[in-house]
């Protein structure tokens, strides 16, 4: 049985036979079969010139042709009907070497520039003329040479010094003209330009625009402005400041007093917050009498205001000493003016217990801000702390 590409029938003395007109059997016919057309011979697995090979050339070897890539000619093979095994060089890498190293048409692409290359640098407009930068061995620009770069304007009425295209610019003033610098000091027109005024006075609290910024008392050193404050500068309970107050006041104790600033270096208005703690004691009639109550009295007293201002004070009874502080889950809280307490004192009492293993330590934050509409003032004030207790007793504390 042959396979015929394409056929006709013709018809003698009614019998029908077959002829092929183009293509060949595949690869089991031969030469000799009667169905076999020769034809050039291609890639494509069949014997097209019906010599009893497939896919060969001239020389009966496999057929061969030219290829090439962008790097370079070769040749391919033809095998089971496929090109194959183009022999062109194959595109490699890119490298700072002056070839096409990826055969794209182009040597050192990826790279500044190609080795040997030169090329324009610099400006040419006023004074400034331009010089030349070439290609190193690496593949980047290398200085610019010749060339000369603007230089400060003169104030002489003809040359574009700086090459910014304008003849003295920034020339503003006569020579020998003069003005303030903040601080008092004169500056004198040099040259048809103004000299730079030096840097003005630091600000100091003292109700003045030192640094002529335009606000009194803003722009303040650190120290000792910032001293009553947490490291973070944030006026809330969560970063009260503890320093000054890392051991407890105990029991009996002289009340202890502390001097801080209620301003801030930029001039905004601020909050201090302190946290600080308290220490029970144990006496004897405590030790003997566990059923007895300690009644216990924190006094926050504000000793001394700074000058033409009003502060107030609320104190915050946060409970039993602990990480960190929580004034909106505070026992208690106290402020000045209100509930009792006199003007700048506040007072939280507290009924503790007695025996070894009671423990009446308390936590406590205290918050110094402004009145309504008080003036600021960077003078310090002053506050006393203190806390104590009355002998232990049978009856439960009133306060």
């Amino acid at each position: 049985m042959f396979r015929i590409r394409s056929f006709s029938s013709l018809t003698f003395a009614g019998i029908t036979v077959a002829c092929a007109f183009s293509g060949c059997a595949k690869e089991d016919t031969s030469a000799g079969d009667a169905n076999c057309s020769p034809s050039t011979e291609l890639c494509n697995r069949l014997d097209d010139d019906c010599d009893g090979r497939v896919d060969e050339g001239e020389d009966g070897q496999p057929m061969t042709r030219d290829c090439s890539n962008g790097c370079g000619s070769g040749t391919e093979t033809c095998e089971k009907g496929y090109w194959v095994d183009c022999s062109a060089p194959a595109p490699s890498t890119e490298v700072c070497n002056g070839q096409d190293d990826d055969c794209d048409g182009f040597a050192d692409n990826g790279f500044e520039c190609s080795d040997g290359d030169t090329q324009a640098c610099g400006i040419d407009i006023g004074t400034c003329e331009k010089g030349t930068q070439e290609c190193g061995g690496d593949c980047t620009w290398g200085s610019c040479k010749g060339d000369v770069e603007p230089q400060d304007e003169v104030c002489e009425g003809s040359e574009d010094e700086d090459c910014d295209g304008t003849v003295d610019n920034g020339c503003t003033c006569d020579d020998g003209d003069k003005k303030d610098c903040c601080g008092g000091v004169q500056i004198e027109c040099d040259n048809g330009v103004w000299p730079s005024c030096p840097a003005p006075p630091q600000e100091t609290c003292n109700g003045q625009d030192d640094d002529c910024s335009g606000v009194a008392d803003d722009n303040l050193p650190d120290s000792p402005f910032m001293d009553d404050e947490d490291s973070s500068g944030a006026d809330d309970c969560a970063h009260a400041y503890t320093e000054p107050f890392m051991a407890p006041f105990n029991e009996g104790q002289a009340p202890k007093s502390y001097s801080f600033y209620l301003v801030k270096p930029d001039g905004s208005e601020d909050r201090d917050f302190f946290s600080f703690s308290t220490f029970d004691t144990t006496d004897a009639t405590c030790a003997a009498n566990t059923d007895y109550y300690e009644c216990f009295e924190l006094e926050v007293q504000l000793v001394k205001e700074p000058d033409g201002a009003d502060l107030e004070m609320c104190v915050y009874d946060i409970g039993n000493p602990g990480p960190g502080t929580a004034c909106t889950s505070y026992e208690d809280k106290k402020c000045s003016n209100e509930g009792g307490n006199p003007p700048n004192v506040v007072r939280i009492g507290y009924e503790g217990g007695c025996g070894f293993f009671d423990d009446d330590a308390r936590q406590y934050v205290l918050e110094v801000f402004y009145a309504p509409g008080s003036a600021q003032s960077c003078d310090s004030y002053r506050v006393s702390i203190g806390w104590d207790a009355d002998d232990p007793q049978p009856n439960a504390c009133s306060f």
